[in-house]
């Protein structure tokens, strides 16, 4: 996939994504897959991307939430969320 442009954005109707004037819905899989997997192994970003898709990917596992905490830190006053999920299976 040689992508040339896309438009990224939010309408009151939904999510905005085309790429080369295609809607993102309308995009074969394999060719999403493939482009993912040329990134993967040729871009300069190559790295960051891997752990970037690797945390991403985390959200879909079905592991059910054990743990959960949010507060204000003591110290600087900043925000402090922790989640922690178990495959209970």
């Amino acid at each position: 996939m040689d992508i040339k442009e896309y438009e990224i954005g939010n309408h009151c109707f939904g999510p905005i994504l085309t790429v080369n004037g295609t809607q993102y819905n309308d995009i074969p899989q394999e060719e999403i897959k493939k482009f993912i997997l040329n990134m993967f192994e040729n871009d300069i970003n190559s790295d960051l991307l891997i752990r970037e898709v690797f945390k991403l990917s985390l959200e879909y596992l079905q592991f059910d939430c054990v743990e959960n905490d949010h507060n204000t830190c003591e110290q600087c006053g900043n925000w402090n969320d922790y989640r922690k999920y178990k495959n209970n299976q």
